[in-house]
């Protein structure tokens, strides 16, 4: 029979400490997964992508992506851009493409979708708010992603 390891008191005094020393730098009221700028000159923009299967205090079902920045003079994140997605995401990561070489200046954002798609997303359009951020949709798989 196996019988599961605890972690000491120990660990768990000092995991506890450690939470509770960390400070809260800023917040959004959002069910979402997240993805921070993908360079250092990008380290203040967060994305949010509207998490799968979450249901929000309204009772929302619509999904959305936005970009945050995050002001350290104060307790909340100023929103940036965003635009309204058909699936919800299960995953959002930013990467740093396109970034060294200036084509692309903020990188971009991909999500793991609900419906098995991963969606590519230029953030400079969503800062922008103009064309459609949508840039690709890559459909590989047949379950969430």
């Amino acid at each position: 029979q196996l019988v599961p390891r605890c972690a000491s008191p120990r660990r768990e005094r000092d995991r506890e400490r450690s939470r509770a020393a960390m400070p809260r730098v800023a917040s959004v009221s959002r069910s979402s997964t997240v993805a921070w700028g993908a360079s250092p000159a990008h380290a203040h923009l967060i994305a949010s992508g509207t998490k799968a299967g979450a249901i929000s205090d309204s009772f929302d079902n619509t999904s959305h992506l936005e970009l945050f920045q995050i002001d350290l003079n104060s307790s909340d994140m100023l929103r940036l851009g965003g635009v309204q997605t058909t699936e919800r995401f299960h995953r959002l990561t930013w990467g740093n493409a396109g970034i060294d070489d200036g084509s692309i200046p903020y990188g971009i954002l991909a999500g793991g979708m609900d419906d098995g798609t991963i969606k590519i997303y230029n953030p400079e359009l969503l800062l922008s708010g103009g064309a459609d951020p949508l840039v690709a949709t890559v459909e590989k798989h047949s379950g969430p992603v």
